[in-house]
């Protein structure tokens, strides 16, 4: 509680039956402009943190693999996860909705996932490998893997603060990729809903990945 009364930060919350839960809201835009080139990114965390995320990106790993293991693993968590979070109503330890709490349907989460697969890159990696990426820009990943001897370390260089970067407004025009596949101007449609229903950004909210 210290720590975010000092940073700033939505105020702690303590749910649950015996108030032991911590909770900590933070709403934010979906896009942010980049503060080189000042086009407007996608840049959130709706496709990871979200209940079907797991056994969907087992599903992906199965069709580029066609390794049974991936969808037996896929199928087993696709039935813990409905019974989980559909049925007995669990939520995730970090987890995302729109802003006014809807949560993001699977149909909603089936077509960002689409678009992100149809225009990833894989990299297939050496020892000694290093690879350097503009975060803001561009969206970063490991795949599921059986392969345990895979070791790959991660390092920020020169953090960029997003708070100093203005986001997109309600009122904004949003342009993400012209591109006049069905997908993309669902894409954009949902994207523009999400910035309606979020209309105000919280001041210091840096977002922060695992």
């Amino acid at each position: 509680e210290k720590i975010a009364r000092k940073e700033e930060s939505p105020p702690v919350q303590w749910v649950g039956p015996n108030q032991d839960t911590f909770l900590q809201e933070w709403k934010d835009e979906p896009c942010q402009y980049h503060p080189i080139t000042n086009e407007c990114v996608w840049f959130n965390h709706a496709q990871v943190f979200h209940w079907s995320t797991f056994p969907a990106e087992l599903w992906y790993a199965f069709t580029r693999l066609n390794d049974i293991r991936f969808l037996i693993r896929c199928i087993i968590m696709w039935i813990i996860a409905i019974i989980k979070y559909g049925l007995l109503g669990y939520k995730m330890a970090l987890n995302m909705s729109f802003g006014d709490g809807t949560p993001i349907s699977l149909r909603e989460m089936n077509l960002v996932r689409k678009v992100i697969h149809d225009n990833m890159v894989f990299n297939t990696w050496e020892k000694g490998d290093i690879m350097c990426i503009d975060n803001f820009s561009t969206s970063h990943g490991r795949q599921p893997t059986y392969d345990f001897g895979r070791k790959i370390l991660v390092a920020w260089s020169n953090p960029y603060d997003k708070t100093l970067t203005k986001a997109p407004s309600s009122s904004e025009q949003v342009t993400l990729v012209d591109c006049s596949c069905e997908e993309m101007k669902q894409l954009k449609s949902a994207v523009r809903n999400i910035i309606k229903t979020n209309d105000s950004t919280v001041p210091n909210a840096v977002q922060a990945t695992p």
